[in-house]
């Protein structure tokens, strides 16, 4: 039985729909990311679920609990869901100390609060700081603690609302990797809110991709980047190669030579993408067969990677293609210069025309 379930849920704003229709599980122990540009939903789902908003449609439960029925009387609130919530802004309380916070959602009839508190902070390396207070601390450490305090009170259910954008790129590697060992320790469902793809492909077990308040995919990480259900979820990889085309004898004509059209049939419109890094570079001699040639006109050094703009195909049906290139298989490639490229197997995803519909 999943931990938590969000089904058919909508809310709006005034008249404007913020979310529509939205419907998800996350079992136990499991990491499930919302994942989407700012103003998606993200963080109004997540609200929703905490019980820091009314629901307006739809169901949500927590284990065989309903606790919100939209439309209706029946909300529970905060405190009887069982849940857990880490703010963006981490929302310490100024007045208490790091062993006072922590603490703060422990029945204090619970004999063996103190040292639950204490543990939490020797197993996180905390337990130097457990009397000094919030103001006092670095962001890292700030995080931490608001961390160790959601979890304190053994939810069966983990909220966590951009749990990591106030830290600096270094230490934000670090914290995901203890936050990740905490949560996987803790056995609870954890939902989280992110706008990071880096991020979402790094601590979920599955991510659901959301635009202008609706769903476009749920599935794994590794699912979501070798099959792409829609054309934006192909685009959070960064720069994308993309050609329209009709399907003729079961292929479409792109600069990169012809690309099987998959289950569309002849005469169907559609869109080819293909992310820049599945576009390579061969070396000399190389010809895995589908390969072009190209001259290059631009060479934009991005520190890992590597990103070339060259001039491929011939008349009319010359386009611009972009690759990005990098580590230790960097070829030396030099503005004027002519490149045989090849897209990887797999790397090229066909969509009906119309999925570019305006939503």
């Amino acid at each position: 039985m999943p931990a938590l379930e969000l089904e058919n849920v909508s809310h709006r704003y005034d008249r404007d729909f913020v979310v529509r229709e939205v419907g998800f599980s996350v079992d136990p122990g499991r990491i499930v990311c919302l994942l989407g540009p700012s103003g998606c939903g993200k963080t109004t789902l997540l609200r929703l679920a905490a019980g820091l908003e009314p629901l307006q449609s739809g169901r949500i439960r927590i284990g065989d609990r309903l606790l919100v029925e939209g439309g209706r009387a029946r909300q529970a609130p905060p405190e009887a869901r069982g849940v857990g919530f880490m703010f963006q802004e981490y929302a310490l309380f100024p007045h208490l100390t790091v062993r006072e916070n922590v603490g703060f959602g422990i029945p204090r009839g619970d004999r063996l609060r103190d040292a639950r508190v204490l543990q939490a902070l020797r197993e996180t390396g905390l337990e130097d700081i457990a009397d000094r207070y919030p103001h006092t601390l670095s962001g890292g450490q700030q995080q931490r603690i608001a961390l160790l305090r959601a979890l304190a009170p053994r939810p069966k259910v983990m909220l966590l609302d951009e749990p990591f954008s106030g830290l600096d790129e270094h230490l934000r590697q670090q914290i995901r990797l203890e936050t990740l060992s905490l949560l996987q320790g803790s056995a609870a469902a954890t939902l989280m809110v992110s706008h990071d793809l880096e991020e979402a492909m790094f601590l979920s077990d599955h991510i659901v991709v959301l635009e202008r308040g609706r769903v476009l995919q749920v599935a794994s990480p590794t699912e979501i980047y070798e099959r792409p259900g829609e054309p934006y979820v192909t685009r959070l990889f960064g720069p994308v190669n993309e050609f329209s085309g009709e399907v003729r004898g079961g292929k479409v004509e792109t600069p990169f030579g012809a690309v099987a059209a998959g289950v569309f049939e002849d005469g169907c419109p559609v869109l080819v993408m293909v992310r820049a890094s599945d576009v390579r570079v061969l070396g000399d001699g190389e010809d895995p067969g589908g390969s072009i040639t190209g001259r290059v006109h631009s060479v934009q050094p991005l520190g890992p990677a590597t990103e070339v703009a060259l001039m491929a195909g011939e008349g009319a049906a010359q386009r611009e293609v972009r690759l990005r290139v990098g580590g230790g298989a960097r070829p030396r490639v030099g503005v004027g210069s002519e490149v045989r490229i090849a897209v990887r197997e797999g790397g090229a995803f066909v969509y009906p025309r119309e999925a570019e519909r305006v939503r």
